[in-house]
C-alpha cells in the first residue's frame, strides 16, 4: 500500500529505518537522512513557509513511494 500524505511517509520511513536497525543494514541511512529531510518539510509546510506547500507535499509522497518500491 503506497503513502498518500506527508504523516504517511513519516511512518513508513520511521518502519524502514528501525527494520535496517534490527537487520544491520546499511541500507538505513538513506532512510534516516530522507525522514530528516521530510520532517523538516513537514515543519515548513505546518508554517507555510513554502510557496506551494501542496506540490511539496506531492512530490514528497510521490518520491518515497518511489523509493519503496524500488
Amino acid at each position: 500500500m503506497q503513502a498518500t500524505t506527508i504523516d504517511e511517509v513519516i511512518t513508513r520511513l520511521e518502519a524502514i529505518i528501525q527494520q535496517t536497525i534490527i537487520d544491520e543494514n546499511p541500507r538505513g541511512y538513506f532512510a534516516a537522512l530522507y525522514y530528516q529531510i521530510t520532517v523538516t518539510v513537514t515543519e515548513g509546510i505546518t508554517i507555510k513557509y513554502y510557496t506551494d506547500c501542496a506540490s511539496l507535499e506531492k512530490l514528497d509522497v510521490i518520491f518515497t513511494n518511489r523509493y519503496v518500491q524500488a
